[in-house]
């Protein structure tokens, strides 16, 4: 990406913005944008057709940012024009794979890798999550491992995405990382991966967070209580 220019969406339309002059400009209709680790290509859902952001998405695009160019991985047709909604996406620090979060019935949602090299279904995707549980918040470690939020079993008393996985990618292996006192909305490990960042998942506040947790070697502190809704936070 170029420097000096940032990328985000704002009602429906991704736009990027020049912060050297302010201008902005539309880069494609769509939603849930992320931009590649090298800068060099944007994730984005596209719209299946709906008018509003509760309306169903459409395909996966992933977006050379110099040439415009596109390729798309469409959804095979469910009841609603797309079968699953897509959530989120994150690319893995090689900007080859994209780890996506698909609502398959709310609340119940799974985790997919795709290959950006190939491929035109995401349902094609390489599937992680078990049938037994909600994966949900992928965030990339490295390459080969995944951050996730998962239900656990169900009828645990716990509401939302709250236990903390480390995925191994290559070996399919994963691991507790701690179990949360609520679901969550947003993680982040800081470079170190000795710290996590957690938002607390509020459905009283439409599904954003109220407070912030951070993790580190057993012990959870609590930064941020009752605050202003949260969407996520990242350590810098």
């Amino acid at each position: 990406m170029t420097e000096g220019t940032n990328i985000f969406f704002c009602s429906m339309e991704i736009v990027s913005l020049a912060t050297s002059t302010g201008r902005w400009s539309v880069v494609a209709k769509g939603m849930r944008p992320s931009i590649s680790s090298d800068g060099k290509r944007l994730a984005y859902v596209g719209l299946g057709g709906g008018t509003d952001c509760t309306q169903s998405l459409g395909p996966v695009v992933v977006r050379e940012v110099d040439t415009g160019r596109e390729r798309r991985w469409t959804g095979r047709q469910g009841m609603d024009g797309f079968e699953g909604d897509i959530m989120r996406l994150a690319w893995s620090p090689d900007s080859v794979h994209l780890a996506i979060q698909r609502n398959i019935g709310d609340p119940y949602y799974e985790i997919r890798i795709l290959d950006t090299r190939k491929g035109e279904d995401v349902l094609d995707a390489r599937l992680i999550s078990p049938g037994t549980e909600s994966w949900a918040q992928p965030t990339y470690l490295d390459d080969h491992s995944l951050l996730v939020a998962s239900s656990g079993s169900k009828g645990d008393g716990v509401d939302g995405e709250h236990i903390v996985y480390s995925i191994n990618l290559v070996s399919s292996r994963w691991r507790t990382i701690v179990d949360l006192p609520a679901g969550v909305t947003s993680l982040d490990f800081d470079e170190s991966r000795e710290h996590l960042l957690a938002v607390s998942l509020d459905f009283t506040k439409g599904d954003f967070g109220r407070a912030v947790w951070v993790w580190h070697d057993g012990d959870l502190k609590t930064i941020v209580n009752d605050g202003p809704v949260i969407q996520g936070v990242w350590w810098r």
